[in-house]
């Protein structure tokens, strides 16, 4: 009996993903013995900057923290709140829905060992996984600084955009979409798929009205 349980222990074990094991977490790392930094799995993808936690730093989080469906570190959701003390404690939703995105940009990504990572998913025992086999942003050496964004890039010409906006996808940060009125007739529409560094022109709405008693939209491409 003893036997075939452990077999099947080490089958459960085998289906495990790989990628937590490419994460392990050296708790001798921490800054606060008292802290159960693997555990910090729970809360979001794994960032080294965990380390510097302390328990006083995790009071100040959500009692249904570990419940939340945001990918963002640990340290990062400590940062907030104490930035932003007024944040919900309750409920399903506690942080905006641009909370990653915000993340990856004042902070490039998870860091692991040494790289920055921009990539998560959940695994089915509630942990959170940095996919680090793809993507890495950086390798950094002890005194380099990292910048995450900086400098504007124009998409309206000529000028003339009025009432602009941007939105950032919450999957993937550097998809963007920017729409102003005009310049001339019409709404501009502009899409960018590499943070914002290039755009590309793709419908410019000329007319809106009704036919036949629903709205017509008539666009140009």
């Amino acid at each position: 009996m003893k036997t075939t349980h452990a077999l099947s222990l080490l089958g459960a074990l085998a289906l495990l993903p790989a990628l937590s094991l490419a994460q392990p977490v050296d708790a001798t790392r921490g800054v606060d013995s008292s802290v159960d930094y693997a555990a910090l799995k729970r809360l979001g993808g794994w960032d080294d900057r965990n380390y510097q936690l302390t328990i006083h730093d995790l009071a100040v989080l959500a009692p249904n923290e570990a419940n939340l469906n945001v990918s963002i570190p640990a340290f990062y959701r400590v940062q907030l709140r104490k930035q932003y003390p007024n944040l919900p404690r309750t409920g399903r939703v506690q942080y905006p829905h641009s909370v990653l995105p915000r993340f990856l940009v004042e902070h490039s990504g998870f860091l692991v060992n040494g790289k920055f990572y921009r990539h998560v998913e959940r695994e089915a025992n509630g942990r959170w996984a940095v996919l680090t086999h793809r993507d890495a942003v950086a390798e950094l050496g002890e005194n380099d600084v990292v910048i995450s964004l900086e400098g504007e890039s124009r998409v309206t010409n000529p000028n003339g955009g009025a009432e602009s906006s941007i939105e950032v996808s919450p999957i993937d940060p550097d998809v963007l979409v920017a729409g102003s009125n005009g310049p001339g007739s019409g709404q501009r529409m502009h899409y960018s798929f590499d943070g914002g560094v290039t755009s590309i022109e793709r419908v410019a709405i000329i007319g809106l009205g009704l036919l036949g008693g629903s709205i017509g939209l008539a666009i140009k491409e």
